[in-house]
C-alpha cells in the first residue's frame, strides 16, 4: 500500500498533466518577451507529458510590420530559445494572434 501511494502521489502530475513550475513559466515568458518583434504573450500554457518532456503553447502578438519570413525566423528563434531556457522542454506551439482590439461601436447617420 505505501509502495503504492508513494508512486501515485510522485507521478499524479504526470498522470493529469500538471504544468510547469512557475519558475519555469516565469523563465519562459522572459525569453519570449526578449524578443522585441514579440508586443504581448497574450496565453502561455504548459503540460508536462513525461518526466522529462514539456509541452508549451503560447498565444503572442508580434508586432503588425513583420513578413511572413521574419514570423518564421522568430518562431524558429522562440523555439531553440525555449528548449534551452527549460530542458524539459520537448514540443512548441506557438500562435500569433493579434491582441483583441476593443470593438467600436458604430454610429448610425442622424
Amino acid at each position: 500500500m505505501v509502495v503504492a501511494y508513494v508512486l501515485g502521489r510522485d507521478n499524479k502530475g504526470l498522470l493529469i498533466g500538471e504544468a510547469a513550475r512557475p519558475e519555469q513559466r516565469e523563465r519562459l515568458r522572459e525569453v519570449i518577451m526578449s524578443h522585441p518583434e514579440v508586443e504581448e504573450v497574450l496565453e502561455l500554457l504548459t503540460m508536462h507529458l513525461g518526466p522529462n518532456a514539456l509541452l508549451v503553447a503560447v498565444r503572442l502578438d508580434l508586432r503588425d510590420d513583420l513578413t511572413a519570413a521574419e514570423v518564421e525566423q522568430l518562431s524558429n528563434r522562440i523555439d531553440h530559445e525555449l528548449r534551452h531556457a527549460v530542458s524539459e522542454v520537448n514540443q512548441v506551439f506557438l500562435d500569433a494572434t493579434p491582441r483583441p482590439r476593443p470593438r467600436q461601436v458604430e454610429q448610425q447617420p442622424v
